[in-house]
């Protein structure tokens, strides 16, 4: 994948998040906050069981079109057809290859949005893709075409999807995005609490020293803080230092 990561790369746009170096998770979250600002409608959608159902011939076929070396086409077939959820199907989630071929599985969608549907607000993380515009029956229309795509092209279903304005909020990545602000979703808020006390319980219980308890705890802080939660964290942490 190291010799093969340019040749993904340079077909990817530039609003695709996931597993690319410069870009990630809060990059994305900052992306979305600006085209929330910008634009009055999102339409939200992600592909049904997205690893599960990735069609194990449109990969090959995808990537027949970007690879010429047939001993590198010969090794991505061997990775492919070793795992399957169903008859042709699956990628295993976790593998280092499976990122890179999820990614290129939608790239082809992400260029359909930007080229042919012409929208200029969009953000994908690998299969959760937002869609910004100030006008909600372009949206809709937008929703057709891409049904209609992920069904013909790539052989998937998408999920129900969601359409609302900005400044309702908008659920993504673990967080609510509005306009003028983003908090944490309430799985993330449950999330963080009982990560958090399972640290605190081992801590107090002797179990882990404070340098490893510091270690755990510090990424889960950076995820809170990413959004506007300083008077929830007061709330929830500071009786627990009295």
């Amino acid at each position: 994948m190291n010799v093969c990561h340019e040749y993904f790369e340079r077909v990817q746009i530039y609003d695709s998040y996931a597993c690319r170096k410069g870009k990630g998770t809060y990059a994305a979250l900052d992306r979305a906050k600006g085209y929330s600002r910008k634009f009055g409608w999102f339409l939200k959608l992600d592909v049904r069981k997205f690893f599960d159902s990735v069609h194990h011939d449109v990969l090959k076929n995808q990537l027949d079109r970007r690879f010429k070396d047939w001993e590198v086409l010969r090794i991505f077939e061997k990775i492919i057809d070793s795992y399957q959820t169903e008859p042709a199907r699956g990628l295993p989630i976790g593998n280092l290859s499976s990122q890179y071929f999820a990614n290129h599985f939608l790239n082809g969608l992400d260029h359909f949005v930007k080229n042919d549907l012409r929208v200029h607000g969009y953000v994908r993380y690998m299969d959760d893709l937002v869609l910004w515009h100030d006008d909600k029956a372009f949206l809709k229309n937008a929703l057709q075409a891409l049904s209609q795509y992920v069904e013909t092209e790539l052989r998937c279903t998408l999920k129900a999807p969601i359409l609302n304005q900005s400044l309702k909020g908008l659920s993504f990545l673990g967080y609510r995005i509005f306009p003028d602000r983003m908090s944490l979703n309430q799985n993330s808020k449950r999330r963080f609490i009982r990560k958090y006390r399972e640290i605190e319980q081992n801590r107090k219980e002797g179990k882990w020293d404070e340098a490893y308890c510091q270690q755990k705890v510090l990424p889960l802080l950076a995820f809170v803080c990413h959004a506007d939660t300083l008077a929830w964290r007061k709330k929830l942490l500071l009786p627990e230092r009295i």
